[in-house]
């Protein structure tokens, strides 16, 4: 039995659809295919939790695009671009968000919790914004 997952992997600055599918794809997988997992035992009065780390970038995204996947076909191309805006990485913190707010309505069983660290200077912000070492 799982009691608690915490969905903390990601990645920017990327590919957009590497980032959309590390980002979101991935702790969505991985939360649905563990719920079986994650299931009250009979003997606790407590609920199994989920934490999804977001982040505040979710707000500047308007929407979560439903189409991004690797292709070839140029109509895809903007999606295999390297994500220089940050756009994807946004769309799919925001998408994190989304599928949270749907968990927490439709299995009640699970408390689903969303958290944001605050800017935190890791390696991974360091690396978008190429600071040197």
């Amino acid at each position: 039995p799982v009691s608690v997952l915490v969905n903390n992997a990601g990645v920017m600055g990327g590919s957009k659809v590497d980032t959309v599918q590390i980002n979101l794809v991935a702790p969505v997988m991985l939360t649905l295919s563990l719920l079986s997992s994650l299931k009250r035992k009979k003997s606790s009065s407590i609920n199994p939790v989920v934490v999804n780390v977001g982040s505040s970038s979710h707000l500047r995204a308007s929407h979560v695009p439903h189409n991004y996947q690797h292709t070839d076909d140029e109509d895809n191309h903007n999606i295999n671009m390297i994500d220089a805006n940050l756009s994807a990485y946004a769309e799919s913190k925001l998408g994190l968000m989304q599928f949270s707010n749907i968990v927490r309505h439709s299995i009640p069983w699970l408390s689903v919790m969303d958290a944001h660290p605050g800017l935190v200077w890791t390696p991974l912000l360091q690396n978008h914004f190429l600071v040197p070492n």
